[in-house]
């Protein structure tokens, strides 16, 4: 239902105090406090777990982005072909002779194979690999815990601007900017709803329907069809010269 098709004539008195009550019951829900981030799961390193529990987890499909790693170290001591030191499946890969020893009836030399794969995380060779591979990842969880931490340490103070609003308080002039900053410079989402919501309100900013459905219309432009009935109850709420912007900016508004 479309506000401005109440009954009342247009720009009647009834008719603002009608769609101005609809209004407040449309946007009266606070915006959610941020959620709080899930903390990953910690998967022990390749090279640390034994070679059963590494080919329990890349024996199927979807197998872990490390197992490339983890068959990389297996096959780092591969010997090339016609070498007759050795026998013939010492120059296949893991997957290869896997595939061939998975058969129902395998090759003799499997077993040999099998015996002979358990044991290679032992050698040199695959020990040079883990630790290559040891080291650049630890290198590069240090940099993502790093940024983790700084992404915490800039997070906290809108965390709290949301969840003393969520509260039912009203947010300081400082607290409003900090908003302003994290919806319009970094485009954080839930700062903008907030934002249009403190607007609608009139919390801690002075009541105002044009910003709150500007604020309101760039989310919906970016994905958040939810909120398109927040623009549908602002929009009898907006001045002739307000609508005429909106339009131009967002387009006409939902059909009734």
């Amino acid at each position: 239902m479309r506000l401005f098709l109440l009954s009342g004539s247009r720009g009647s008195p009834r008719r603002e105090v009608i769609a101005a009550t609809f209004a407040i019951a449309v946007l009266a829900t606070v915006p959610h406090a941020a959620a709080a981030q899930p903390v990953p799961t910690i998967v022990p390193p390749w090279w640390d777990a034994t070679f059963v529990a590494n080919e329990r987890a890349c024996g199927g499909a979807g197998r872990p982005a490390w197992c490339a790693q983890w068959i990389e170290a297996l096959n780092a001591d591969l010997r090339p072909f016609g070498d007759r030191t050795v026998p013939e499946w010492r120059a296949l890969p893991y997957d290869r002779n896997r595939e061939i020893c998975s058969t129902l009836l395998p090759p003799a030399w499997c077993t040999e194979w099998r015996a002979y794969i358990r044991g290679v995380p032992e050698s040199d060779a695959y020990k040079a690999v883990a630790a290559r591979h040891e080291a650049t990842t630890k290198a590069a969880n240090d940099i993502a815990e790093r940024a983790q931490r700084e992404r915490e340490v800039h997070e906290a103070p809108l965390i709290a601007i949301l969840t003393k609003v969520t509260a039912g308080r009203s947010p300081t002039r400082d607290e409003v900017a900090l908003l302003e900053t994290r919806a319009l410079e970094e485009g954080n989402h839930q700062a903008a709803e907030t934002l249009a919501w403190l607007y609608v309100q009139g919390r801690g900013v002075g009541r105002d329907y044009g910003r709150a459905y500007e604020l309101y219309g760039d989310l919906v432009v970016k994905g958040r069809d939810d909120l398109k009935k927040n623009l549908d109850a602002l929009w009898p709420l907006l001045t002739g010269s307000q609508k005429q912007t909106m339009q131009q900016r967002f387009g006409p508004p939902s059909e009734p």
